[in-house]
């Protein structure tokens, strides 16, 4: 059942920023300063005091939550009168009954007779649809602030390839299908070098005779070279 009851007079917040807004609004010729409603934000929230930059949502989302608790308290003062219970009582006294039936009373003066509610409150519905019977349901869920993504308006530049010969790209392919795709460091280039300049040496000294293919020479042991034939084959002195 409804309950009855007459409000106590609004919270301090909320009188000095109703006077702020009446000055507001009264189209006055003069500058308006609102250093009464500064001084009793920055009384209940001190990090916006010192004249520093601050978030002006995040000086909303205070204000607001300020003016809530204060109208909030004003509507749990009557439920709490009318059902008999003090505001200093202790809730683990009270009855189960008689608790949950302040709660339910709470709920509903937060959710349909607060201003700051009704002024700045969304929905966010939720829509769930099965596959098989096509049954939906919903689910609804109320926000003073939604979070949105920042989404760049014009889109991305296409990455520049840089210019070169066809080695170049074969080789740039080469490293890529066996890196996986990332280039290698300065540091791991000097040590694949020196690497192969130490695999060079110890093919020049562990390996004879070498086989000099473009000079067509056989180097022996012995360090003498012998012509060969276009063939390959060693010749008849």
């Amino acid at each position: 059942p409804p309950l009855e009851g007459t409000l106590a007079k609004w919270g301090s917040l909320t009188e000095i920023l109703a006077s702020t807004l009446e000055e507001l609004s009264s189209n006055k010729p003069e500058v308006l300063n609102p250093h009464k409603l500064l001084a009793k934000v920055t009384q209940r929230c001190p990090q916006f005091a010192g004249g520093d930059q601050h978030d002006s949502h995040e000086l909303l989302r205070h204000l607001l939550e300020g003016v809530r608790t204060e109208d909030l308290k004003r509507y749990q003062t009557i439920i709490l009168h009318t059902l008999g219970l003090s505001e200093k009582c202790n809730p683990s006294q009270v009855e189960k009954d008689l608790c949950n039936k302040v709660k339910v009373y709470g709920r509903q003066a937060a959710e349909q007779l607060l201003v700051p509610e009704q002024v700045f409150r969304g929905y966010l519905v939720s829509t769930v649809e099965c596959q098989d019977c096509l049954h939906t349901s919903n689910r609804v869920e109320s926000f003073l602030d939604l979070s949105l993504p920042v989404i760049a308006d014009k889109p991305q530049p296409p990455v520049m390839r840089r210019k070169g010969s066809t080695k170049e790209c074969a080789g740039e392919v080469f490293e890529g299908a066996t890196t996986g795709g990332q280039q290698p460091s300065k540091y791991q280039v000097k040590k694949d070098r020196k690497q192969a300049r130490k695999g060079r040496k110890k093919q020049q000294k562990g390996f004879s005779p070498l086989e000099d293919t473009t000079a067509g020479t056989v180097i022996s042991e012995e360090g003498g070279a012998r012509p060969t034939d276009e063939s390959g084959e060693l010749g008849n002195n």
